[in-house]
């Protein structure tokens, strides 16, 4: 009678869990600080075969960043997806000039507004472009449809 070696496969992985990298804020974040979390992250978090890690990196503006960020996780094996910033869409993304509550434009207005008021203002005219460069519900829509 012959013996027969039974190797186990592996189960497949019971947890799909993924993870947004997005664009560094300054003044609020150092733009080194995704790559220093990235890396200690991967070098230091449980490896579990039952739990699949997955990375979406979500629309980087900075080339080399983005270039440094796949690099790592090419060094590490880790399973991502790419959404690109392109800059053709974030230029289709319409400045709005009404103010979203009351309908005027208070761009082209003469009152006069304080530094807050000033701040909203500029915000709200950028909200479409900061809606796409930002872009969490489109990244995880991603992750939804990827696991």
């Amino acid at each position: 009678m012959f013996g027969v070696l039974s190797v186990e496969k592996p189960a497949p992985a019971a947890v799909f869990f993924a993870r947004i990298i997005g664009n560094a804020l300054p003044p609020r974040h150092d733009p080194a600080r995704t790559l220093i979390n990235l890396r200690f992250i991967l070098e230091n978090e449980f490896q579990d075969p039952r739990v699949h890690k997955h990375w979406v990196l979500n629309r980087i503006l900075n080339d080399t960043v983005e270039r440094d960020i796949m690099q790592l996780l090419d060094q590490h094996s880790a399973s991502y997806t790419r959404l690109p910033f392109l800059l053709e869409e974030y230029a289709d993304a319409p400045f709005s000039l009404l103010d979203q509550d009351d309908h005027s434009d208070h761009l082209h207005s003469n009152v006069e507004l304080d530094a807050w008021n000033q701040n909203l203002l500029l915000s709200s005219i950028y909200d479409q472009k900061n809606l796409y460069a930002m872009s969490v519900n489109h990244a995880r829509n991603a992750m939804i449809a990827l696991g």
